[in-house]
């Protein structure tokens, strides 16, 4: 799961994140460079994405990359949609404003026109995109139920959310599951079974497929805690460690951790 997103909102707002990844940013890094997870997201957006694109003909394409982090992975999308600079609007919304500046500056070749940069979805966005792209960012938004309804108000007539999102049948989210029954707290972050709870209540039907990668690295403890504090942050401090430590033992193969690992999609017209 991608999780450059930032927690720590000064602010009212009812989309921000519950996990602060600045102090892990060097774990993150470490899960980016050991999986492969990018490129199969990459794989599941590169059809429903041009479809909004050639929908749009000649006209802009307004879209909205929520929960962008430091704009790594939005510049290889933006290389596989192809969009042309000046057709493209863009609007960033994350929260952390190091990660967000470090977008706008990434981004700015795929534009001739200003960035828009926010740290939340703007009040005023209803109808305002033809594309918003959530990718593994759901997980950390507080007020779960009233943010998802407004991304979906947010996108225009013909336009589609993506959002990558996984639910139990991802083995790190698992794994998030057995480490915080060893903290004894129940699992703060949301999961797509959520997701598809809030769909069905409100009568909007979602297809999309799942995205399968792996996770590969050397098997040592300090790289298995890299993968650990990756997933709790600072909580990962408190983890009994033998306990937590021996979650990867199924993955365990010849001096290294290797990890099949698979997520949903969820495409949404509006």
């Amino acid at each position: 799961m991608r999780r450059s997103r930032e927690a720590g909102y000064h602010r009212r707002v009812s989309d921000s994140p519950a996990k602060d990844f600045g102090p892990i940013r060097d774990d993150y890094a470490f899960f980016e460079s050991h999986s492969d997870e990018a490129e199969s997201d990459l794989a599941q957006y590169r059809e429903p994405a041009s479809v909004v694109l050639r929908a749009r003909g000649a006209q802009p394409l307004r879209l909205c990359d929520f929960g962008c982090g430091p704009g790594g992975f939005s510049v290889r999308f933006l290389r596989q949609l192809d969009c042309s600079p000046a057709q493209l609007h863009l609007t960033l919304v994350e929260p952390q404003r190091l990660y967000r500046e470090a977008a706008a500056t990434a981004l700015a070749p795929f534009t001739t026109r200003p960035i828009a940069s926010h740290t939340a979805l703007p009040d005023d966005s209803r109808g305002a995109f033809d594309l918003i792209v959530a990718n593994h960012c759901l997980y950390y938004v507080t007020s779960f139920a009233d943010v998802v309804p407004r991304l979906l108000q947010a996108i225009a007539p013909g336009g589609t959310l993506l959002a990558a999102f996984a639910g139990r049948e991802n083995a790190l989210l698992r794994m998030w599951d057995a480490c915080f029954a060893l903290l004894g707290e129940p699992m703060p972050y949301h999961t797509a079974e959520e997701l598809d709870a809030l769909l069905a209540r409100m009568g909007r039907v979602a297809s999309g497929g799942r995205a399968p990668f792996r996770l590969r690295f050397p098997d040592t403890p300090g790289d298995r805690w890299r993968i650990l504090r990756f997933l709790l942050a600072e909580r990962a401090a408190r983890l009994p460690a033998a306990a937590a430590l021996a979650l990867f033992d199924p993955y365990a193969r010849a001096g290294r951790i290797d990890m099949p690992i698979e997520h949903r999609h969820f495409v949404v017209n509006a």
